[in-house]
């Protein structure tokens, strides 16, 4: 646990959901659906692919999946997709 000035308190992984805007819609749509259906080899296929767009968000979402914490995970995509206004999907 981490304390993560942006939130104020506690947390797994400081990094917050507006983050995620730097990176592709559709890779994020793609990793969302893949964490809700907690298919691990596209999951961290897609990290993998995020890595190569942004290695700190990469890495720090690759140290969710390594400790299978698909929960926070998914919290943060959710939270990003509420965010984001949509599903994430690309028209």
């Amino acid at each position: 646990m981490y304390l993560c000035p942006a939130r104020g308190a506690w947390c797994k992984l400081c990094i917050i959901p507006e983050q995620l805007a730097v990176l592709p819609s559709d890779l994020l749509y793609n990793l969302h659906q893949a964490a809700i259906e907690l298919d691990i080899d596209r999951t961290q296929a897609f990290i993998e692919q995020i890595i190569e767009h942004n290695e700190s968000i990469g890495n720090a979402l690759k140290k969710l999946t390594d400790k299978f914490d698909y929960d926070s995970l998914q919290k943060l995509l959710d939270a990003y997709v509420k965010i984001a206004g949509g599903t994430g999907e690309q028209s």
